[in-house]
This record gives structure tokens, C-alpha cells and sequence, in this order.
């Protein structure tokens, strides 16, 4: 939740004011939807493209967006590296380039999208911090003894890279 709402921040503070998130009912949503309501940002409901789990993002569900013009969003906020991967295969597929069409935040902070043509804006929890605290917990080395469960939160963090510019 808390990561989503500081990619609506950060896109916020480039300007952007109509912002998509592709994926599914879960905290990150309501994440998402605390930042547009805090920050005022315009709200539609065609503006939340719902993936249930299963299933993939298709132009179906993203047709009405990429072809509303100046009425349609400027950034897309992604729960997932899978929804990603997907949704950047169709704007391949349309010509479609990031940022100078669209922003785009992916939740999944995974290696390869610094790698991608285009490296992606990402925020969630760090690999190699939850690597490194798993390998604590299993090892003993969190100083808990012989307890073998451990309440561990681990924030998000935000990635900047190059797939979101900013708005005019």
C-alpha cells in the first residue's frame, strides 16, 4: 500500500494528473486510490484496469485507454513485474513508447527492469534486504534464539529510472 502511494506521489510531482493502475483488488490498490484522493488528481473509474489473478493484460482491457486521446491517462502504475511484462509487449506491439507517451511505476523492484530498454521506475521491497534478513532468520543470525518464526517488516523503496518523464 504505502509503495503504490509513493508512486502516485513521485508521478504527481512530475505533473502527471491522470494515472491508470493495471492489476488487481489488493492493498496496493488502496494504496493507489488514497494517493489520487489526497493529492486531488483526477479520478475515473475506467482509470482502474482489473486484472484477476489468472489472467493476463489484453488490448481488450486496455483499448478504450490508449485510444482516449487527451482524455486518457498519462502514467499507468503496475502491481507487478508479470502485468508489466505484459503490458509493455502490447505497447510494443501499438508503437507505443515510454515515457514520451507514457509513464510508467512498476511495483517489483526484480533485476531486469534496470535491464529493459527502457529501465523502469520501480518501487517495493529491496531483493537483496529480504535475501539478506531470510538468510538471518534461517541462520539464527537475527538474534532470536531458537524461536523459529520472526515478525519482520521490510519497507518499499523507490527505484527512479527512466521510464517516467514529466508533464508539461
Amino acid at each position: 500500500k504505502s509503495g503504490v502511494y509513493e508512486a502516485v506521489r513521485y508521478l504527481a510531482g512530475q505533473g502527471h494528473r491522470r494515472l491508470t493502475f493495471v492489476g488487481n483488488r489488493s492493498d496496493k490498490l488502496t494504496g493507489f486510490t488514497q494517493g489520487l484522493l489526497e493529492l486531488r488528481l483526477d479520478y475515473h473509474d475506467h482509470y482502474y484496469v482489473q486484472i484477476d489473478p489468472g489472467d493476463s493484460v489484453t488490448d481488450d482491457k486496455l483499448l478504450p485507454l490508449l485510444e482516449a486521446g487527451g482524455e486518457g491517462p498519462t502514467a499507468f502504475v503496475v502491481d507487478s513485474q508479470t502485468y508489466a511484462f505484459e503490458l509493455l509487449k502490447l505497447f510494443r506491439k501499438r508503437k507505443i513508447k515510454i515515457p514520451e507517451r507514457y509513464s510508467l511505476v512498476v511495483y517489483d523492484d526484480i533485476p531486469e527492469m534496470e535491464r529493459m530498454e527502457v529501465p523502469l521506475t520501480t518501487v517495493g521491497p529491496s531483493i537483496p534486504r529480504l535475501a539478506a534478513t531470510a538468510l538471518d532468520i534461517v541462520t539464527g543470525r537475527d538474534g532470536r534464539g531458537e524461536s523459529r518464526w520472526a515478525e519482520v517488516e521490510i519497507g518499499c523503496e523507490m527505484h527512479i529510472r527512466k521510464s517516467v518523464g514529466k508533464v508539461a
